[in-house]
């Protein structure tokens, strides 16, 4: 199983601790990209093994980069203050956490599904 891990959230102080937290447990973090283009563009030339995506960004949401993963077969993890039904259909079958985020169950759930990968 590789390591590195997309964080994508749009506010600064959540991606560095998100970041700082998911490194100490062993991530190679890509990013933390504060932006659905920002994420895309590391896509384009870094290979990731899991994702950790907020679901609201200042500029719009996270679907798009979720597709792009989920057509890679790179597993998704949405973190997100709403319930699950602001997921649309195709994504509706990812994972969610709820933030604030506790992080050994995060962890635990990537490890997971990349492992399943």
């Amino acid at each position: 199983m590789g390591n590195r891990l997309l964080i994508c959230e749009d506010e600064p102080l959540i991606a560095w601790d998100i970041e700082a937290e998911m490194r100490s447990r062993g991530w190679d973090v890509a990013g933390p990209a504060g932006n659905a283009a920002d994420a895309l563009a590391i896509l384009s030339h870094t290979p990731v093994d899991a994702a950790l995506l907020d679901i609201e960004l200042g500029d719009g949401d996270s679907f798009e980069v979720a597709r792009a993963l989920v057509g890679q077969a790179v597993p998704v993890v949405f973190l997100s203050g709403h319930s699950r039904e602001v997921l649309p259909d195709d994504l509706a079958h990812l994972g969610i956490h709820a933030k604030p985020v506790a992080f050994e169950r995060l962890d635990r759930a990537l490890r997971s599904a990349a492992r399943e990968r």
